[in-house]
């Protein structure tokens, strides 16, 4: 998992439906190029799992989570204390961790489900302890992989976009920040929030109410010549990302502590089925643009959340000694705020800060109470001082060590009635060299964000012998798609001309680090042994993804022209040539729109080594965790070999590129895998771990769509 979404000294700072939208697609001019981009928007993908006869019995005992994420995910929060462990006994109080929000410290939201959240999203699996009563037996330990079958927006988020087109890049910005590598930004400011979670229902895959409809019309755009190549069939398999959806259905809502108990029961092993959901408000960012000021400086935008920087610069904005926000009215937190210099505080004169306000909003002022000249013309100029029943509102700040707070009077003006936007704003200087320079707020109100993760566990109980700990491999299935066979340039754009070709059978050809970082994988070919090995032993899964071009990734930011040049094998009389363009495209449909993506759960089963001087398992008296850190950091300096095999033919070794297009090609289920890594010294260490990967079906898309082909 990443940093703490709650640190309250965050170093960073300053900082209706999918029918109408796909009926407006079917209209577009050029019928065929709407066909190929269909084509290029709808491969789906899948995975899936399998279970044992024979039920294993586990041990009384104590239950225990582990998760190598968890101890960093509430460092500096007022839950550290409680909750900071990588190694944790599960109990009700995991039910019960409320934390205060950043940007509303008046509301709280429930800690574990949103770590939870985040580690459904990323796919990232857990691994479950129980510590026997009798000490005579052995501890028993349970690797659980997490992979979503379906990711959906909830229906006031989708309602919210059909209001406006606009919306659509306001709700994409937010599944950016989840792509980022930074997923707890997503809802660092958040007003309020809730997380939900659901259990004892079904994973269903719902056909569109209007599925038999954009069949018959894109086949009907299909030239005859092309008909007797493609049936209605495969253009439907071809099409399922707009036909189809996900939903859990009849789920009730369960417990963080039953969800682990039913992870637990033997009888689930072979997959449960839940889902995960998170109802989040955000106040609406980006209100305060092209800031200029009458002195050679750069103000920044930031929020108003707790432990956030107020000012920029050298006097007001170094991390250690700069004023941080303490407090503030819940009615205004997390809005937008510019970050001004106490540099600046001198200034005088009017039109000092001028900025356009790009839609209706409410504007504060932060002012230091005893410069009354600002004030005066304030009040002049229809401000007026923000009061709660009667009472007035202040901000608080402070520089460390905190212990002298200094107070802000606010002041406010209604520009919500403003001609039209963008709404040209000037502000005077301070001009009190002695007092604080102000800073202003705006406020436009908030939105909703509703996301809900349909999740798939499938679990293991962990062998010391990797031959005991069972294996599975799922059938593979023929799946179409497109191939580039050979990049060149497009003499009219200069921009890549990708040469494709669709063909019946397809695998996985990228492979993505779903939490991102600065070093995601992008090829299969140019995934490090180590790094593959540390996604294995955290359990942390990963997307698999088909895309057209093996030979420049699809979800890159450059813009491409795509020319189809054979359909299964038959040449064209003339390509078929689509243009994606970066500029058409947001960063996320780029990513996500183009190519498919499976999104694979990892299980670690068994793990052992023959070493000396290393541990596999810790066992202090308050962790008996996975040693994963201390694993590759010996790893790092002491493999010398990494082999890779398909547990069903255990000697036929197999390379990790292939052994990963495998699993993108199987049907659902499990793709059981050992690695065997040669140690310097003659040494050795053994791994068999699980591979789930099944059909993935989102409404995400449905909104963005059209965005895409307008």
């Amino acid at each position: 998992m990443n940093k703490s979404p709650f640190s309250p000294f965050d170093k960073r700072g300053i900082q209706g439906g999918f029918g109408p939208i796909l009926k407006t697609m079917l209209m577009k001019t050029c019928a065929l190029l709407s066909l190929l981009a269909i084509f290029v928007l709808g491969i789906a993908c899948g995975g899936g799992g399998g279970s044992s006869a024979v039920l294993p019995v586990l041990p009384e005992g104590i239950l225990y989570l582990s998760d190598e994420g968890m101890d960093a995910f509430f460092e500096d929060t007022p839950l550290y204390g409680a909750f900071g462990k990588e190694y944790i006994e599960v109990t009700a109080a995991l039910d019960n961790s409320q934390l205060p929000l950043p940007a509303n410290p008046a509301r709280t939201i429930w800690a574990h489900g949103v770590f939870l959240f985040f580690n459904c999203y990323g796919e990232d699996g857990v691994i479950f302890a129980i510590e026997p009563d009798d000490e005579t037996e052995s501890i028993a330990r349970l690797g659980v992989a997490l992979h979503p079958r379906g990711v959906n927006f909830t229906q006031e988020t989708l309602d919210f976009i059909a209001e406006e087109p606009a919306n659509v890049s306001i709700i994409v910005d937010i599944v950016n920040r989840l792509e980022s590598g930074n997923s707890s930004d997503a809802f660092l400011n958040a007003a309020e929030g809730s997380i939900s979670l659901k259990a004892n229902g079904q994973y269903g895959r719902l056909e569109k109410d209007d599925a038999d409809e954009i069949v018959e019309n894109l086949y009907s755009q299909i030239p005859s010549e092309y008909t007797w190549i493609i049936t209605r069939q495969q253009l439907r398999s071809y099409i399922s990302q707009q036909l189809y959806h996900s939903a859990y259905v009849n789920g009730e809502d369960v417990t963080l502590t039953e969800l682990c108990a039913m992870l637990c029961n033997p009888v689930n092993w072979g997959g449960l089925d839940f889902s995960v959901t998170a109802n989040i408000r955000q106040p609406f960012s980006g209100l305060m643009a092209d800031i200029d000021l009458t002195v050679e400086r750069e103000y920044l935008t930031g929020s108003l959340r707790y432990g956030n920087l107020i000012y920029g610069g050298e006097l007001g904005g170094e991390e250690l000694t700069g004023y941080r926000i303490l407090a503030f009215p819940s009615d205004i937190g997390g809005r937008e705020i510019i970050n001004t210099h106490l540099e600046d505080a001198g200034e005088a004169g009017e039109g000092f800060l001028s900025f356009n306000l790009t839609k209706p909003s409410v504007l504060y002022m932060a002012v230091d109470p005893s410069n009354q000249t600002l004030i005066n013309w304030l009040a002049f100029n229809g401000w007026t001082r923000f009061e709660d029943n009667g009472t007035p509102e202040i901000i608080t700040a402070a520089r460390p060590p905190f212990t002298s707070p200094f107070t802000f009077h606010l002041y406010m003006k209604d520009y919500t009635g403003e001609a039209g936007y963008p709404a040209g704003i000037s502000l005077p200087g301070n001009g009190d060299e002695a007092g604080k320079m102000y800073f202003v707020i705006a406020d436009a109100g908030t939105y909703p964000f509703g996301m809900e993760i349909i999740v798939s566990a499938h679990t293991a109980l962990m062998r010391d012998n990797p031959g005991e700990a069972g294996a599975l491999t799922a059938a593979a299935r023929q799946e179409g798609g497109m191939v580039a066979m050979s990049v060149t340039t497009d003499g009219e754009t200069g921009f890549p001309l990708i040469h494709a070709n669709f063909t019946p059978e397809f695998d996985a050809n990228v492979f993505v680090n779903t939490e991102g970082g600065d070093n995601p994988q992008v090829e299969l070919g140019d995934i490090e042994d180590i790094v593959f090995v540390k996604h294995v032993l955290e359990n942390n899964g990963f997307r698999l993804i088909d895309t057209y071009n093996d030979l420049y990734p699809a979800f890159g930011e450059a813009s491409q022209i795509l020319s189809v040049e054979r359909m299964f094998g038959y040449a064209l009389d003339a390509p078929i040539v689509l243009p994606l363009l970066r500029e058409n495209l947001y960063s996320f449909t780029n990513m996500n729109l183009l190519n498919s993506p499976n999104l694979a759960g990892l299980c670690l089963k068994s793990i052992r080594t023959d070493a000396e001087g290393i541990e596999i398992w810790k066992d202090e008296d308050e962790n008996k965790s996975l040693n994963a850190q201390a694993i590759m950091d010996y790893l790092e300096g002491n493999a010398v070999s990494w082999q890779y095999f398909i547990s069903s033919s255990p000697n036929t070794p197999v390379s990790p590129e292939n052994l990963l297009k495998r699993a993108g090609r199987s049907a659902e289920g499990e793709l059981t895998f050992d690695i065997l890594i040669g140690l310097a010294g003659g040494g050795s260490m053994e791994i068999r771990a699980g591979i789930f990967d099944q059909d993935y079906f989102t409404n995400v898309y449905d909104a963005l769509i059209g965005s895409f082909l307008e």
